[in-house]
């Protein structure tokens, strides 16, 4: 129970206390007049009345809700039940109605008990949003189980004593305070929240009903949707829309298809365990008066039972095992109890299986049914609750009314031989609810659908039919008049797509005049298996642009080496740096796996030279050859290489072009002497993209040296914050396990990097799904946030509670550091839910995440409700109630203020020295200056540890608010 909780929970309570209460008092009268007037062997076609009269009813009721709101048709159904009620009461006494004062009781029992509950709880859940209903549901519940006993117990103790009649006019009176009570709960609690809740649901109020229940397999089509006018625009008004039936409505989703069957299977098993237990009773007491007496007994005592599992059981199991775990229960103690009847037939077996219905069924069962409705909007919930617990709930009797007329009054089995088929529909029934399991997550999966990411498409390497041959149609009608851009985009989107009917079209715009075209059109022919083209592209090295010569000159190396041997060699010494130096880098990259070929072309020594007489050219000159060599460099091999490699690394500040070249070349050499070097450039704005792109050239060259530089500190955390940004691209188990030793190293100090290093995490199981995540270390993860998490709660609440207790510097101090406690507490959530997203589905986590992060009220509870039922017992002790109560009530709140002000300030000393031990250099800051502000000396140990940091920063700070030989007491 939370503040502002208590005066509606006990409301509830007690209404619905009395209308159990109303219920025990005439259930064990009624069975006792029906027994006692037509025997056990006419219940069965007690059954089948139920539920034909059931049908009439849910058929009248479904038909009001369409025109009165739930309130209106709440209080004229109970004036009509306290009106037959009262009917009955004076019926009683004459002999020639007793036939219908036996029957007509049984039927209100039956029908009151389902139509009396469902109206409650559909009023209690309009009350509540849906993670307070699953908190509170529990302790109203324990009300309805109170109600039980005391009513149950009044009936055994006052039958005999005063009389059926007197204890009928009692549950009249009962049930006129429970008018009163729903009149007063609607009015204060359920009336304001409906105008806010019309307000939000304006919106959708020409939704469709299917649309409203969260069901994966629900029909998505919309039934009188307004209608278009062909010209994209809508019509004034709106089409009306189809108003569809309950059934209707249930028919096309498969989750209340699920939710109905349970109630079913649940009914029918129990009318058979019913018809056990009062048949087995009946033959024993014959009197009316001991029947009831002895119903009332029982009645009760399974409520006493009932309610020490809900008080002491429900919450913990409901937390523990979700829905699914909890509606378990009774259909596995029934199947039990249907063993038992096997071994030992009689009334204290059929008592043990009523006992488990009877103690269970308002407990457990309850709650988890009750669950069962909460992805539902509520608008549907109203129309579809009371038919679902009324029509089903009677409709199942029914059916069990046919199979017991059918087995005891046509095959003359005994009240012991229907165990077999008690057993039979609990096995049914637990099978149901396991499949219910995952429909109920998908209905929350569903809730937050519009929040999943959208799937980014390949750039437009598709496959399909259709884009293709439109990708055909442009290249076939690219001539001399066709569009460059559009050329060139189709070109880069077909790629890698080598069918025969693309070659023809690419091999004609070789010829295209645009030379952007010419050349891109052959870097996509080179692709091409199998394709002769040296008649072709051999012309192309007279080509007028450069740009086509060059491509020209790689094709026919790397396809047409021998042919073009004299052709190559005549480049190779021009004395163009672009023509020769390209030539040369495509040789080198050609024959860099074939030592042969290259000592044949004399390659090194071309190399070599060029490199030698660099002194001796222009500037000019000398820099374009420059320029040509160092991308060379790389591919070269050579000790040369490596030196002019080196010596542009050394003076990046004078030529970025030049730099980055070098560093494209070291990362093309894959030579471990330049790692470091590379990483030093990650932190460099110039030259980032470069160095991130020839790290990853190092595949797992890179990984293998990473964890002897992580355990050696040789990385500075400037670089170290880029690198899990170069890992991603290197998609590996080798990388999981070494981003892993990143987030161990530094998981408390640097909070970039431990941010940068969990993107990396999820964007490789995004691109690699089959690689795997070591569950133990991601736990260990999880945990570690999750503390971290919590711990900044606690200080940003300690924090704003003082916030007002001290003059204005204080007030500023503290102020900067909620500032940064409040990006922390965002960050450490955006953290946790990543890592959470490694554990679980990401497909998952993301929209909770969103949902969570969002001002829609009701969807953070579906979100929130959604990963409760999501995660193990474990982790939902650890994280739901982080993420349920962001800020929580005051924990030092007292009635002196003083006295509230000094454990505030007990507090804020213990959660000051936690985070100036594993908090992040920012954060530590803010603390340091807080409490120099406030200038107690309680937070002279503090101080003392703070300057003995790690951190030179911190130290600093230290050294300047608390001078050497001033004392850690002095303010700043």
């Amino acid at each position: 129970m939370r503040p502002g909780e208590w005066p509606p929970v006990l409301l509830l309570q007690a209404q619905i206390f009395l209308i159990i209460a109303v219920l025990l008092i005439a259930k064990p009268v009624g069975n006792a007049l029906f027994l006692n007037r037509f025997g056990a062997e006419s219940l069965p076609y007690a059954y089948i009345l139920t539920a034909v009269v059931a049908a009439v009813i849910s058929s009248a009721y479904a038909a009001a809700m369409k025109y009165f709101s739930v309130l209106r048709v709440n209080l004229w159904s109970l004036g009509i039940c306290i009106l037959l009620l009262l009917t009955f009461v004076l019926m009683i006494p004459y002999r020639y109605t007793q036939d219908v004062v036996a029957v007509g009781l049984y039927l209100w029992v039956a029908l009151f008990g389902v139509l009396a509950a469902s109206q409650f709880w559909t009023i209690a859940s309009l009350v509540f949003d849906l993670r307070q209903a699953k908190r509170l549901f529990g302790p109203i519940g324990a009300g309805a189980i109170a109600g039980g006993i005391a009513g149950g117990y009044a009936a055994s103790i006052l039958a005999q004593r005063i009389g059926i009649r007197p204890l009928l006019i009692i549950a009249g009176a009962a049930l006129l305070v429970v008018v009163g009570l729903t009149m007063s709960i609607w009015r204060t609690y359920v009336a304001p929240q409906q105008r806010k809740r019309r307000r939000r649901e304006e919106d959708d109020e020409d939704e469709d009903d299917t649309e409203m229940i969260s069901s994966p397999t629900a029909d998505r089509e919309k039934s009188g949707t307004t209608p278009s006018t062909g010209d994209g625009t809508t019509p004034a008004v709106p089409a009306p829309a189809v108003e569809k039936m309950p059934h209707q409505i249930i028919a096309r989703s498969r989750h209340l298809l699920l939710l109905s069957a349970i109630i079913a299977l649940s009914v029918i098993t129990a009318k058979l365990v019913d018809y056990q237990f009062s048949a087995l009773a009946s033959a024993r007491y014959g009197n009316a008066d001991r029947l009831a007496s002895f119903f009332g007994f029982w009645f009760s005592t399974f409520n006493v039972i009932g309610l020490v599992i809900q008080l002491v059981v429900t919450n913990r199991l409901v937390q523990r095992t979700g829905v699914s775990g909890v509606l378990s229960i009774l259909p596995a103690g029934l199947g039990v109890g249907a063993v038992l009847m096997f071994f030992m037939p009689g009334l204290s077996t059929a008592t043990f299986s009523r006992l488990v219905d009877g103690s269970l069924k308002q407990s457990l069962h309850r709650a988890g049914v009750e669950m069962l409705y909460l992805p539902i909007r509520k608008r549907v919930k109203n129309r579809i609750k009371t038919y679902i617990d009324v029509l089903i709930d009677s409709a199942a009797g029914g059916v069990g009314g046919l199979l017991l007329l059918l087995l005891v009054g046509y095959f003359g089995v005994s009240p012991a031989g229907i165990a077999p088929l008690v057993l039979i529909f609990s096995v049914l029934w637990l099978v149901c609810v396991l499949l219910e399991r995952e429909e109920y997550l998908e209905a929350f999966r569903e809730q937050l659908s519009h929040l999943r990411p959208k799937t980014k498409r390949k750039p437009l390497q598709s496959r399909h039919r259709e884009v293709l041959s439109d990708f055909l149609n442009v290249l076939k009608e690219a001539d001399l008049n066709g569009s460059v851009n559009d050329v060139l985009f189709v070109l880069d989107r077909t790629e890698n797509v080598t069918g025969p009917e693309f070659r023809e079209p690419i091999q004609r715009l070789l010829t295209h005049k645009a030379p952007a075209v010419r050349a891109r059109a052959l870097h996509s022919l080179a692709g091409h298996a199998g394709l002769e083209l040296y008649e072709d592209v051999r012309p192309l090295l007279d080509d007028p642009h450069l740009t086509v010569r060059n491509a020209a000159m790689e094709y026919l190396v790397h396809h047409h080496l021998e042919e073009t041997e004299g052709t190559i060699r005549e480049r190779l010494a021009h004395a163009d740096p672009e023509v020769a130096g390209t030539t040369l880098v495509e040789l080198l990259q050609e024959t860099i796996d074939n030592v042969t070929l290259r000592r044949r072309w004399k390659l090194d020594e071309e190399f070599n030279r060029r490199v030698r007489a660099l002194d001796d050219l222009p500037p000019v000159e000398a820099r374009k050859w420059r320029l040509q060599l160092v991308r060379a460099a790389g591919r070269s091999g050579t000790n040369q290489g490596d030196r002019l490699i080196s010596r542009e690394l050394k003076v990046y500040g004078e030529d970025v072009e030049m730099v980055r070249t070098a560093i494209i070349a070291a990362g093309e050499s894959r030579a471990e002497r330049w790692v470091l070097t590379l990483l030093d450039f990650l932190s460099e704005e110039p030259y980032r993209a470069y160095a991130s792109a020839a790290l990853a050239q190092y595949g797992n060259g890179l990984l293998r040296l990473l964890p002897e530089y992580l355990r050696d500190d040789v990385i500075d955390i400037h670089d170290l914050r880029r690198l899990p940004r170069v890992l991603r691209q290197l998609p590996r188990q080798r990388t999981i396990s070494v981003l892993f030793l990143i987030l161990d190293k530094y998981y408390v100090s640097d909070i970039e990097t431990r941010s940068e290093a969990i993107r990396a995490l999820n964007h490789i199981q995004t691109v690699r799904p089959q690689l795997s995540m070591p569950p133990k270390r991601v736990l260990r993860q999880i945990r570690r946030e999750a503390q971290r998490y919590r711990t900044l709660l606690d200080l940003h609440e300690n924090q704003s509670n003082l916030l007002d207790r001290k003059d204005a510097e204080i007030r500023r101090q503290r102020a900067g550091l909620l500032n940064v406690l409040r990006r922390r507490r965002d960050g450490s959530l955006e953290r946790l839910s990543r890592l959470l997203g490694l554990y679980y589905p990401a497909q998952d986590i993301i929209p909770i995440f969103r949902g969570l992060r969002g001002e829609d009220p009701t969807q953070r509870v579906n979100a929130l409700e959604f990963l409760d039922n999501l995660l193990d017992a474990s982790h939902k002790r650890l994280v739901i109630p982080l993420l349920e109560f962001p800020l929580r009530q005051p924990a030092a709140a007292a009635y002196d203020r003083q006295i509230g002000t000094e454990r505030l300030h007990v507090e804020e000393v213990d959660l000051f020295g936690r985070l100036m031990k594993k908090g992040d250099i920012r954060l530590r800051i803010s603390i340091l200056h807080v409490m120099a502000a406030e200038g107690h000396g309680r937070y002279d140990w503090i101080v003392g540890k703070a300057r003995r940091s790690r951190y030179a920063k911190v130290r600093e700070v230290v050294r300047r608010l608390w001078p050497e030989g001033a004392g850690t007491r002095v303010q700043t």
